[in-house]
């Protein structure tokens, strides 16, 4: 025995010498480890979880995994713990030790966090970096053979230096039984320093007739290299200080299913509900070489690792929620390869574009359905009434001062006149050139003075240097005239005789000042409502109530004479502009896909947006059976808009998504598609088809 620590002790010191001669493969700690000198308790409760588990709901992730070892991902701190126990005993760790699991596409991720207030590890040299005569000790002192065999160079299964982990260290474990049927199970060990060992066995330990198990031989193949294998550590601490204390460290790792397809009989990745064998573990060493104490998941009431069928079950789950239709506005020209990438992106509907039976073919066999667009747009007046002027919208006089500045010209929005040939606006009122380009370049470099104008959306505050809420920057027609109706009409008609189409998509419909026109005939309408109804016309309530019942049955009229010329036609839109008062409206409408903003063009709150998206679900049918709710995303590449970067979009659709929203509406799509980025993101989170493979594993 004390030959044996003897030849410990010189070993020992060679590893400390060899093993901290080559780079540290763990990322150095921000800041030394102190002690505290303040300390306190915050919110202190028990863990809900139980004391040990036999089963693990490995849920499957869409998050991108860094493994950096911090497991600081949103995807580590939501999936569940696995508590780990003594081996043979159940009993509490004395410090915090915990795991957790999860899987994508690619990998399947593990993930360890060990408290320990002094970080030890010294064997940090791979099998290619160990000296021939360090491995010739290592072999003599694990695993005793003939001094012979060992001088002729005969290697047992367990010569390798990695193994040198399991001696010296402390260390966590996992061992995996792909299909969870007792063969072809898998170990891998990770000490601090990020130095691995790993290890493929082709049977375990077995019991004899009295429940006793016994010996056999494991067909260990130490010398193989799980291909792919990616591992980090994070110290939180100093690692070998004795003189201070540590917090503790982490283990993130992850395995490529390219190296568990061989070993594994049914699919691989797993499918939703498929159960693999798993056991974690920490091995735990008050001194260097010392007895091992070993906390475990699950509880295995025995020291042995190697009893495949006392695992826990490790339920892989896949609850990722996608979206089932994804309408995009914006051009889509006649182009095949173009139609066939915005179907690998998940898209179902594309609103707008030049109608040609070309271009209605192509994206039929994409099978991309599409739309063609009815707004209140001033243009087109003219040819259907030559003789009268545009039934615009009127406003206010402060809010036509607003559209004054924004546009820096004159408008034809101001209400009439008070006395017969007063002008309608004093003769200095335009701004000249120089000031309109000077408003211009800073609203193009200036993020602060661009951003407080929200192009429609939702506007906050006041505007333009106190002047009222902001207004829509170009004229919009009154809805309530009987011309306006007639002319959208015709709009409708158009647009269903395109070829191909499947419906009527209608956008811009509201009001230029977001909430009212204040036009000749609204007002006559405006009075006899609050007449009718018992309103005081002065209260600001009548005039929203009145006005928002004008939008809501205007909608519904177009959708009903949408529907009496083709009754199979699907009706679209995105309320647009916002109506103040009420901005998601939209379950009043008939709409079949009624699109709301979830998530502006500006940068919006997470929450603001998940709360949106549940209103949009949660009401979509409160007032029509067999209408959808869409949540509606804005994305512009231009300098007139803060452009969203990739996380902040994937952030954005992650929020519309925990609010139950299954249907996704985005524009522009032409800044989509010229950012690869951005549109991996949107194909992230839309539906497709599973691809084939093999049958499941164990259920």
């Amino acid at each position: 025995m004390n030959k044996k620590k003897n030849i410990l002790s010189m070993i020992l010191a060679v590893i400390v010498s060899a093993g901290f001669s080559q780079t540290n493969v763990v990322p150095p700690p921000k800041e030394t480890s102190k002690d505290s000198t303040k300390s306190e308790t915050i919110g202190a409760r028990e863990s809900k979880h139980p004391a040990a588990q036999t089963r693990y709901d490995c849920r499957k992730t869409d998050e991108t995994i860094i493994i950096d070892g911090k497991l600081d991902e949103d995807a580590w701190r939501r999936a569940p713990i696995m508590p780990f126990v003594g081996i043979t005993d159940e009993s509490k760790p004395p410090f915090i030790t915990e795991a957790r699991m999860l899987w994508d596409d690619k990998y399947l991720y593990a993930g360890y966090y060990f408290e320990e207030p002094d970080i030890r590890a010294y064997w940090g040299m791979e099998d290619a970096n160990c000296p021939d005569e360090l491995k010739t000790a290592l072999a003599a002192l694990g695993r005793p053979r003939r001094a012979a065999d060992i001088m002729a160079g005969k290697r047992d299964a367990w010569d390798y230096p990695e193994c040198t982990i399991m001696t010296v260290e402390r260390f966590g474990k996992l061992f995996l039984d792909p299909d969870g049927d007792g063969a072809n199970y898998l170990e891998f060990q990770c000490n601090p320093l990020n130095n691995y060992f790993d290890a493929w066995y082709k049977q375990g330990y077995c019991y004899d007739s009295e429940g006793k198990y016994k010996s056999r031989n494991r067909y260990p193949s130490v010398e193989w290299k799980c291909p792919g294998l990616l591992s980090a550590t994070w110290i939180d601490g100093t690692l070998n200080a004795p003189q201070d204390v540590d917090r503790g460290w982490s283990i993130e790792m992850a395995i490529p299913w390219t190296s568990l397809a061989p070993l594994t009989k049914g699919s691989c990745p797993p499918a939703s509900g498929d159960i693999w064998g798993a056991h974690l573990g920490r091995v735990y060493r008050d001194r260097i070489g010392g007895e091992n104490e070993y906390w475990v998941w699950p509880f295995l009431a025995i020291k042995n690792c190697h009893l495949p069928e006392t695992y826990g079950q490790l339920v892989f789950t896949n609850d990722l929620r996608r979206f089932e239709r994804f309408f995009v506005w914006g051009r889509a020209g006649e182009d095949e390869s173009y139609a066939r990438r915005l179907a690998e992106l998940g898209v179902t509907d594309v609103v707008g574009g030049t109608p040609s039976s070309n271009a209605a073919s192509i994206f039929a066999s994409a099978g991309i359905n599409r739309f063609q667009v009815v707004t209140l747009n001033v243009k087109g007046w003219e040819k259907k009434y030559p003789d009268k002027p545009p039934a615009v919208q009127k406003m206010t006089e402060a809010e036509v001062a607003a559209l004054d500045m924004i546009k820096g010209a004159q408008t034809t929005h101001r209400p009439s006149a008070v006395k017969e040939g007063e002008a309608d606006e004093p003769p200095d009122w335009n701004m000249t050139e120089r000031q309109k380009k000077s408003i211009e370049g800073m609203g193009r470099a200036n993020y602060k003075f661009q951003s407080r104008y929200h192009w429609g959306g939702e506007a906050e505050g006041k505007h333009w240097r106190g002047k009222n809420t902001e207004v829509l920057a170009y004229e919009v027609l009154c809805f309530n005239t009987p011309e306006v109706k007639e002319l959208v009409k015709d709009r409708i008609s158009e647009a269903l005789a395109a070829p191909g189409v499947k419906g009527v998509a209608f956008d811009g419909i509201g009001y230029q000042n977001y909430h009212a026109c204040y036009c000749p005939l609204c007002e006559k309408l405006f009075n006899e409502y609050c007449e009718k109804e018992k309103k005081d016309p002065k209260q600001g309530a009548a005039r929203d109530e009145f006005s928002l019942k004008c939008l809501v049955d205007f909608y519904n009229e177009m959708v009903d004479f949408a529907k009496s010329l083709k009754a199979d036609a699907v009706t679209v839109n995105h309320i647009w502009p916002v109506f103040m008062p009420e901005p998601l409206y939209g379950n009043r409408l008939k709409i079949d896909f009624c699109g709301q903003t979830a998530a502006w063009y500006s940068f919006w709150d997470p929450w603001r947006i998940e709360k949106y998206s549940r209103i949009i679900t949660a009401d979509q049918d409160k007032y029509h059976q067999g209408v959808k709710g869409a949540a509606f995303i804005g994305y512009y590449d231009s300098p007139l808009f803060p452009v969203k970067t990739p996380a902040k979009v994937e952030s954005e659709l992650r929020a519309i998504l925990r609010g139950g929203s299954t249907c996704l509406m985005m524009c522009g799509l032409e800044d989509m598609m010229k950012n690869d980025e951005i549109a991996l993101v949107f194909k992230k989170f839309c539906r497709h088809p599973a691809p084939a493979g093999k049958g499941g594993g164990k259920k």
